[in-house]
């Protein structure tokens, strides 16, 4: 080892540097370097979360070291029970809209259908029948299948009969 001459104390031992020889193979110490590396991340995790509590506490949003655990007990009780409340109050909420969609979509069905079917009537309102044209008439049959029943000689108002005598009662 070579001595080296300090100004303050003396005399201060230097490690010897061995130059490596191109023929050795070389000796790598992982765990140490590992062990380096694994206390310079604490070191600098330690450093980071201290920047971070003087941060917070520069703002006012970290509680003083000092501070009661009671009462930093309390608060954090009291925040999850807030949190569960509004929680509480959010489901209640959805199911009452979920509750009114069903409705309105079950409603809203149902009156496509009645206009579908034709089952909504217009109330008439009592005054002179002046104001609205009279109602189409409607025909049994219509002027094609008129024309056709004439060409293969029938008469329309025995056919007529016929349908609806069958189509009242179906089992003859």
């Amino acid at each position: 080892m070579e001595e080296v001459k300090d100004a303050g104390s003396g005399t201060v031992e230097t490690p010897e540097v061995v130059k490596p020889d191109d023929n050795q193979p070389k000796e790598t110490d992982y765990k140490a370097q590992f062990e380096a590396a694994m206390s310079e991340n604490a070191r600098l995790f330690e450093e980071k979360e201290n920047y971070r509590r003087g941060m917070l506490k520069a703002k006012g949003k970290m509680p003083e070291e000092n501070d009661d655990i009671d009462s930093l007990v309390e608060e954090k009780v009291k925040k999850v029970l807030d949190e569960r409340t509004f929680d509480e109050k959010i489901k209640a909420s959805q199911e009452t809209q979920k509750a009114i969609l069903d409705k309105l979509a079950l409603e809203n069905s149902e009156l496509k259908n009645a206009l579908k079917n034709g089952g909504l009537s217009i109330p008439v309102s009592a005054g002179s029948n002046l104001d609205r044209p009279e109602p189409a008439k409607k025909e049994f049959f219509s002027q094609e299948q008129l024309a056709d029943m004439k060409k293969r000689g029938l008469d329309p108002e025995k056919v007529k009969a016929n349908m609806l005598g069958y189509h009242s009662n179906p089992d003859k």
